[in-house]
């Protein structure tokens, strides 16, 4: 990206877009966040650098460009939004949760539900063998997360982390939690 910058930032921000920064997705998806935190600290400092080289300022710097800023995250921030809403897409490799959305699409087709035979039928004991059945929202992810498995103790950490990831944004906004269950509450 960088020699590419040196020509045009606009291709440089696109390789960023669309090749970069989702390089790292799969590995993210597919094994333990415990594994992949360092990984995605080293991709978002990666990728920091190569905006900075694709525009010749730090647009991901939290405190901001110039000194004095009334808002000095706006432009971190605007690069944050997708394209389409006038940003670079800049999607905060560390702050996502590639690997809960993973296993909550995933374990489903394992053990089946109504709908379809499970692909790995061998893991009931471990997942449940109905958990993920109509009618057993509430109680879906208990034979999971009792297992004693790495991934179901790293999944409800990975929860808890998105959890106190929305309070804090939402304190930062100077707004309170909605009342009623939110998706991370269903287990």
């Amino acid at each position: 990206s960088s020699k590419m910058a040196a020509n045009s930032a606009q291709s440089a921000s696109t390789a960023i877009y669309y090749s970069l920064q989702c390089r790292v997705d799969f590995l993210l998806e597919t094994h333990l966040p415990s594994l992949t935190r360092d990984l995605s600290r080293k991709v978002d400092n990666a990728l920091r650098g190569a905006y900075t080289s694709a525009f010749d300022i730090d647009i991901l710097d939290p405190a901001g460009q110039t000194p004095g800023e009334a808002d000095p995250t706006f432009l971190r921030d605007l690069t944050g939004l997708k394209a389409k809403a006038g940003g670079c897409g800049f999607r905060n490799t560390e702050r996502r949760a590639v690997f809960l959305n993973t296993l909550n699409n995933v374990l489903p087709q394992m053990v089946g539900t109504a709908a379809a035979p499970g692909l790995w039928p061998s893991l009931a004991p471990i997942l449940g063998a109905d958990s993920f059945k109509e009618g057993h929202e509430e109680t879906r992810w208990e034979a999971f997360f009792s297992s004693g498995s790495k991934w179901a103790e790293e999944l409800e950490s990975e929860i808890e982390r998105v959890k106190a990831l929305r309070q804090s944004t939402l304190a930062a906004a100077g707004r309170s939690a909605i009342t009623g269950a939110s998706c991370c509450d269903r287990r």
